[in-house]
């Protein structure tokens, strides 16, 4: 696989999974907050079981969302979940081009010689 492909592959992993699902958990979690908090004007309009169904789906929602982060990698299918992440950083971390590696070597030695004095 080329440095490029592998950019690609850890962006999709990240904005399209891990990324994604994190708005959408905190957005469910946003909208089922903002039902409770006009409960009252929503049970006194005869919607109450409706939104109370509704808050139910988007927890639901929430949990699943959240559960998928720590998925298995599964061969079967694709998944953009953390473990899924970290083991295609580790098969792949021999096809990482660093852009300014000597800067970034240099301040690393500076940083273990700075904290031992």
């Amino acid at each position: 696989m080329n440095e490029k492909s592998v950019e690609e592959r850890l962006r999709d992993y990240l904005l399209n999974g891990v990324a994604k699902d994190i708005f959408l958990a905190e957005e469910a979690e946003a909208l089922a907050k903002e039902i409770g908090e006009h409960a009252d004007e929503i049970n006194e309009a005869g919607f109450g079981r409706l939104f109370g169904s509704f808050q139910l789906t988007l927890s639901d929602r929430q949990t699943l969302l959240v559960t998928e982060f720590f998925e298995p990698t599964n061969p079967r299918y694709p998944i953009r979940s953390i473990p899924t992440i970290l083991q295609f950083l580790e098969e792949h971390s021999d096809e990482w081009l660093l852009p300014q590696r000597s800067s970034l070597e240099q301040s690393l030695v500076e940083m273990v010689w700075r904290d031992r004095v």
